[in-house]
């Protein structure tokens, strides 16, 4: 009797009598309308955060450092004198464009010239930026469908990848991101499904493809490097280390996709130093602990994704126990992946899903940091667990091998994944993820504050430009801005004056104020969830008891 284990080609995986029940087609089909609604739902009422005004500000063609030394000579400035670095008709040459890129190393440059490209035509503006994304997002929603195709001929499994792709709460909030991450996405999956076409049919022109996609998938993000090692080494085991056509080409292909990729990875590595200044956080201490507990938490919000509750509490246990148990249930799919099909089925999303993480982790382990505690990083990983979770019900929905039981058992499994994740994602029409925003999360919150007052007046330092500029979106065309050094700022500080904030002050600011007249008052400090997590912070300042109250 054929079994699923000893599949390894092109045979489908799917019966006549075995295709989407009614209830499956209505309930697949409803998420995928709200997928695409829930996309563009809110779209301009998103904290625009720093990471965001990156975007913009270096399609636009400036690069950091010429933003800060613009605002930062202690001259007063409206919201309005701000938000042209990330709004309004690009002033600067695709050239300048590249060159700012070519200053931030880390972030591969396809998505960044396609944004300036879309901003030409739509303009340059959060929600345009924004549209984008969204558009990828759902260019990603067929293809992931083809390569379940590709990947085992199976219908039921490509709708379910659709279903839970379509209403993922961390895929809907990345693809609201002016960010690389939809496209991301979409080359993870067009590359892997032009990979196991190029398996399929071994003709020269699929393997061209694979390339080209794979090229593209380099060049959005440097964290695609160890996934084409992975998809070559996966080639080599499937031909049990024999030089066969399959591996020449295979590996020819590889090797072409890294040769295009030359340019910018030798940019790279001339520019190294500035990487790593770029990416100093990642090199923040963190416990072993810590690190741990995020790793669940990173890859439970691909379907369940609630506000965080303060550790301790019951509803974070609630949460830990919910989270636990949605990797069991990814864990098990994953074994039973691999102990009832071919490694030509289970070794791609190995290839797909383990290599950056591990990486990351590696590391965190040896060279300390936090590396592997940004969500974004793992997108690999999650978009290995839909094909992971599809896979096996579509497995199980192809064969009369399995017991009914135990089939009806594991649709409903998938059906409740599929609606937490919907519900999650309806949850998150009114809040930002935490981890999408950090430390810009409590952006509405500051601005209020500062919006109450009659002649409100913002200090900050010069570390605080990007932040000031995301600030924009919420502050009174009125509130004054005044970015300087510590010194600058209180020299000019007059002693009674009234209305004004210190936003984010460093302990070298909070120290030369103490040594005036008056003090700094707390006016808007939010609790973090561990010490180091990164968030904005308001203070106030109080003028001396001598001031009179006018």
């Amino acid at each position: 009797m054929l079994t699923p284990r000893s599949w390894g080609g092109r045979f489908p995986l799917w019966r006549p009598s075995r295709m989407l029940t009614r209830f499956w087609f209505v309930f697949l089909l409803v998420l995928l309308l709200l997928g695409f609604g829930l996309r563009w739902a809110q779209l301009d009422q998103r904290v625009f955060w720093v990471d965001e005004v990156a975007t913009a500000v270096r399609i636009g063609g400036y690069t950091e450092a010429e933003v800060v030394a613009e605002v930062s000579d202690g001259h007063f400035r409206t919201p309005g004198d701000l938000r042209p670095y990330i709004q309004g008709p690009s002033p600067r040459s695709a050239q300048a464009t590249l060159q700012a890129l070519a200053n931030s190393p880390e972030h591969a440059p396809l998505y960044f010239l396609i944004a300036r490209q879309w901003t030409a035509l739509f303009g340059r503006n959060p929600e345009s930026l924004r549209s984008l994304s969204v558009i990828l997002s759902l260019l990603a929603l067929p293809a992931v469908y083809w390569l379940c195709w590709e990947w085992m001929c199976s219908s039921l499994a490509g709708w379910l990848a659709v279903g839970l792709m379509a209403s993922s709460p961390l895929l809907i909030a990345y693809a609201q991101e002016a960010r690389p991450y939809s496209l991301w996405v979409l080359l993870l999956v067009l590359s892997g499904g032009m990979l196991l076409r190029s398996l399929n049919t071994g003709k020269a022109h699929d393997w061209f493809g694979y390339s080209l996609s794979l090229s593209l998938c380099l060049y959005t993000s440097l964290l695609s490097i160890p996934l084409a090692i992975a998809q070559g080494i996966y080639l080599i085991c499937l031909e049990k280390g024999r030089l066969t056509r399959t591996v020449r080409r295979g590996g020819l292909a590889i090797a072409a996709s890294f040769v295009s990729f030359g340019p910018w990875l030798w940019i790279v590595v001339s520019r190294w130093d500035t990487l790593q200044s770029n990416t100093v956080w990642m090199q923040q201490p963190m416990g072993l602990v810590e690190r741990i507990g995020i790793w669940i938490y990173t890859l439970s919000i691909l379907v369940f994704d609630t506000p965080v509750a303060p550790l301790g509490t019951p509803l974070s246990n609630l949460q830990i126990c919910t989270s636990i148990v949605i990797l069991i249930a990814f864990a098990w799919a994953a074994m039973g992946l691999v102990r009832n099909t071919s490694p030509r089925i289970w070794g791609f999303v190995l290839a797909l899903g383990l290599p950056t993480p591990l990486m990351l982790m590696l590391a965190d382990l040896l060279l300390g940091g936090k590396r592997s505690t940004a969500p974004r990083y793992w997108i690999p990983t999650h978009v290995a667990l839909i094909l992971i979770v599809a896979g096996w019900l579509g497995v199980q929905a192809a064969y009369k091998y399995y017991p009914k039981d135990w089939n009806r058992r594991w649709q409903k499994i998938v059906a409740v994944l599929l609606a937490i994740a919907l519900t999650c994602s309806i949850g998150n029409l009114w809040r930002s993820p935490r981890y999408l925003k950090t430390r810009n999360l409590h952006n509405p919150a500051i601005a209020t504050l500062i919006n109450q007052v009659p002649r409100p007046r913002v200090l900050a330092e010069p570390t605080e430009v990007y932040d000031l500029i995301s600030l924009t979106q919420f502050l009174k065309p009125e509130v004054e801005i005044q970015v300087g050094e510590g010194d600058r700022l209180l020299q000019q500080l007059r002693p009674c004056q009234l209305d004004t904030f210190v936003l984010n002050p460093s302990p070298t600011l909070m120290e030369q104020f103490s040594s005036r007249p008056g003090a700094l008052q707390e006016a808007y400090v939010p609790s973090r969830l561990t010490a180091d997590e990164m968030a904005l912070t308001l203070w106030r300042i109080v003028p001396p008891n001598t001031c009179s109250p006018n």
